[in-house]
This record gives structure tokens, sequence and C-alpha cells, in this order.
């Protein structure tokens, strides 16, 4: 019995050392701190200042979308208070949720295969899990747990109001877990014990619970959610059509999940395993499971004819590492072609990520044109003015109200320039110079 708990303790060690290593290999490259990051450090630290509890959290879509939950600003809330409201918090908040991730896909992927499925799985997932903080950076979690929940209600394992609780809860944080809540609806539809008039009740009211903020909120601000919400979902004649096949072009370019190898065949790769995917399990049941996680919100998204992020298909590329594991271990059952798989591929991923260029804009950069317009003697008080281009300009509100010291939008204050290499002019005065900035002395 020892002997089994200090294995135990000692796998979970080692996968979250993979999703450690992995998440600092890839924030040494720069953590990027522009409008999502910004906005949600900004609602974060209204939380800490006002003992004041937030009812919604980030805006779907754009500045007319509607809220989901606050659920994503209260995980953040522990790491901004830890740091006093620095905004590195996000990277403990990115390596936290990292780690996390992968010890729960590990010890999931366990108990649907085995413990060789799950290790090798835990390797994969660490090599596909982001370096960005925000509340799109949960769906490999979720998608794991979801499918869990889905394999094990299948086989009669699972309580559908406890289904539906999280069903309603990951809704709450982000759009792109939408597409779960239907399949694990279907999931026990499709299992031998389907559930009966009482808990399909009492599951409705579980997938309410986490909706209480945004009714609340509602009810406070006669119904302005719901509004934005309806007149998204209904009344999206402004929407931009493009092409009508950008979801099917958003969905290939989602399959480069590790960026390792030539990106066509890598994403030919992964798609001929979502292919084969179904076919790795005896189950029926599963098999049919698989063929709608990986269908359903291909064709819901096929539908909107708007831009689609690449993201939205996450919950689908999410599974690929637990696939992909399942199939080589099928095939291929040897220690050794395993550990030689794992230690090329270590050795691969990590000189691509080490020889990849820094992020073009970084939370350093911008902390260091921050700390040199408040710390210069010579032009103080000090204005600013943005000629970055769109989206390079995010975040430096949020730093010089962290630092204490904002730009004076006054006729004795000294105007600065903010640039990017992009839009320097010929012959400027540049006083300061990081990465793509170039701060120039007016």
């Amino acid at each position: 019995m020892k002997k089994n708990k200090k294995i135990n303790l000692f796998l979970i060690i080692l996968v979250s050392f993979f999703a450690l290593f992995f998440s600092l290999l890839k924030l040494n490259k720069g953590y990027t701190f522009d409008w999502d990051q910004s906005d949600d450090a900004s609602k974060v630290l209204s939380i800490i200042q006002q003992k004041k509890p937030l009812l919604i959290g980030p805006r779907v879509s754009n500045d007319n979308g509607f809220f989901v939950g606050p659920y994503h600003y209260y995980y953040l809330l522990p790491f901004f208070l830890l740091t006093k409201g620095d905004p590195i918090a996000g990277t403990y908040a990115v390596i936290f949720i990292n780690i996390l991730t992968v010890i729960i896909s590990f010890l999931l992927i366990r108990r649907i295969s085995n413990q060789k499925t799950a290790i090798l799985s835990s390797f994969f997932i660490s090599m596909c899990l982001n370096k960005i903080c925000w509340s799109a950076m949960y769906a490999p979690l979720f998608a794991i747990i979801a499918f869990y929940i889905c394999y094990q209600t299948i086989n009669n394992k699972f309580n559908f109001p406890l289904a539906m609780f999280f069903a309603g809860f990951i809704s709450n944080i982000h759009l792109v877990q939408v597409s779960l809540v239907p399949i694990i609806i279907l999931s026990f539809f499709i299992s031998k014990n389907k559930p009966k008039l009482k808990e399909i009740i009492l599951g409705i009211l579980f997938f309410c619970i986490p909706f209480i903020p945004l009714i609340v909120f509602d009810l406070r601000h006669d119904f302005l959610n719901l509004n934005k919400f309806s007149l998204m979902i209904f009344g999206s004649k402004n929407v931009v059509i493009l092409n009508k096949y950008v979801w099917l072009r958003s969905f290939w370019r989602n399959l480069n999940i590790f960026g390792l190898f030539p990106i066509v065949l890598e994403r030919l790769f992964f798609l001929f395993t979502l292919i084969i995917s179904p076919f790795i399990f005896k189950d029926k049941r599963i098999k049919i499971l698989i063929l709608v996680w990986v269908l359903f919100p291909l064709l819901i998204l096929s539908q909107y004819k708007g831009a689609i992020s690449e993201y939205y298909y996450s919950p689908i590329t999410s599974l690929i590492p637990f696939f992909l594991s399942f199939i080589i271990l099928k095939i291929i059952d040897k220690k050794i072609f395993i550990f030689s798989l794992i230690s090329v591929l270590f050795l691969i991923y990590t000189h691509s990520i080490i020889s990849q260029k820094p992020s073009i804009s970084t939370l350093d950069d911008k902390k260091a044109i921050v700390s040199y317009l408040i710390n210069q003697k010579q032009d103080q008080p000090f204005n600013l003015s943005y000629e970055t281009g769109v989206g390079f300009d995010f975040g430096f509100n949020y730093l010089f109200d962290y630092y204490g010291t904002t730009p004076k939008n006054i006729n004795e204050a000294h105007l600065y320039t903010l640039f990017t290499d992009k839009n320097l002019p010929i012959d400027s005065n540049v006083v300061f110079k990081r990465n793509i900035y170039s701060l120039v002395r007016k």
C-alpha cells in the first residue's frame, strides 16, 4: 500500500515537472500583457481596492458582446493579492493552471485507460499548453474533465445533476466550452442508465447555479446582459460575411498543436489522428461520443459566417494528446520505444523553443518604458502619446496606475511619443529603445 502511494506521488511529481518545465521554457521568451491581460488585471484590482466581488466576467467577442461569469477573475484574485497588483501575477496563474491541467489529465486518463497512456498523454499535453493568461486558457482542462464525465456516464458511473453543474460552470468561463454542454447531455441519453425526470429537473437547477451572479447583475441592470446576449444571437445581421469556409480554415490552423514539424505535415498527422480516434475504442457508444465530440463543434461553427478564432476548436484539439498516446501504445507497447520517443521530442521541442525569437511585445518591455518615464528627471511632469498601431498600446495605462505615476494631459507636461519600429519616423529623437518600442522626446 505504501509502495503504491510512493509510486503515485512520484508520477504526480513527474507530470508536474513536465508542465512546469515547458511552461517556464515558453515564458522565458516573454509574457505578453496585452488587451485581455490588462483588462483582466484592472477588473481584479478593482475587486481588491473596493473589497467588492464582481458579478460579471470578461466580455464575449467585442465591445457590444455579452458578459460571462466572473469566475476567471476570482481565479486570478489570489495571484494578484500575492504580488500586490503586479501583472506578473498572470505568469503564476498560467503556470498553476498548466500544472493543474496536467495532473488532472494524468489522473483521469489513467482511469479511462491505463498508467502508461496517462504518462505519455501528460507529456504531450505539457507541450501543448499555452503561456497566455486569459479566460480561454482553461479549455484543455475542461475538455479532459468533460470527456471523463462523458466516458463515465456511458459506463453508468456519473451523476446527472453534478455533470450539469459542471456544464453550467464551464459555460460561465468562456464561449469556447459551450459546445461541450450538449455533448455532455448526449452522453447520458446514449448510456443505459438514462436520467429520470427528477434527475433532469435537478440537473436544470444545478446547471443554473453558476449563473447566479449574472442573474443578480441582470436584475440590477434591467437585463442588460440578457439583451446583449439576445442581440448577438438573434440580431447578427451586421456580421461581416467572410468566405463560407472560414470555419474550416480556422480548424485547420488549430491542428498545429506542437509546432515541431513542418506545419502542413503536422496538421495532416493530427487530422489523421482525429479521423482514426473513434476506432481505437471497442465500445460503440464511445465511438459515437468521439464522432460527435469532433463533428459537433465543426457543425455549429460552420453556421457562423464571421471571423472565427482558432482557439474555438480547443475542445477538439485538446484531446489529440490522449488519442495519440492511446494509438501509440496500442500499436507499439515497448518501454524503450516510448522512452526514445519522449527523449527525441523533448530535445526537438526544447531546441525549437530556445531558438524562437522573443515575443514582439512583452510585459518586461512595457515595464521598462514606464519605468524610464516615471524615473527620468528632466521632463517632469510628462505626457505620453502612442503611434504604435492597433494593439501595441495596451497595458501601459494599467502599469502607470500600478506604479503610481500617470502621464499628465496638461500644457506644462513634456510630450513623449511611443513608436513601434514600423511607425518610427526617420531622424527621430529616440531617448529610450526596448525591443520593438522606441520612445521619442518631442
